[in-house]
């Protein structure tokens, strides 16, 4: 089930937590019947459960990918990041496994935002062979 989210108070919401006006995607989808979803080099895949015995990561901010510039980074649009946990998981291009306990947004200043319902997610970043060596693709 797709739903267009409530565009007035999702900016609301980033002008109270930046301070600043923010001028993003106008567009935003209720991500409810996707098992994953790319924002350019982030994708984000529901898995069913937790895996056990990873190791929690201190001091996370909600930023799943950083930009070139600071304004370009993946993140979670909630300042207040109580009802996230971040865990370490897998290699390089293995982002973190989230446990989320309410919907939450990921947002970038260039892509369309996409809410997410509570559970758990894996974050992951696409790959590239750039001169012959494999690296994190970037956007």
């Amino acid at each position: 089930m797709k739903q267009v989210m409530d565009v007035e108070k999702v900016f609301e919401k980033v002008e109270k937590q930046d301070g600043k006006s923010f001028v993003g995607a106008k567009v935003f989808e209720y991500m409810e019947d996707y098992t994953s979803h790319t924002q350019g080099d982030v994708e984000v895949i529901k898995v069913p459960s937790m895996p056990k015995g990873l190791k929690l990561l201190e001091g996370f901010v909600g930023i799943l990918a950083e930009g070139l510039a600071n304004s370009g980074h993946h993140r979670i649009l909630d300042k207040d990041l109580s009802f996230v946990k971040a865990f370490k998981f897998g290699e390089e291009y293995d982002g973190p496994i989230l446990e989320v306990t309410k919907a939450w947004t990921l947002t970038h200043p260039n892509h369309k935002w996409a809410t997410f319902p509570a559970g758990f997610y894996q974050v992951k970043f696409p790959r590239e062979m750039h001169l012959g060596e494999m690296r994190k693709q970037r956007d």
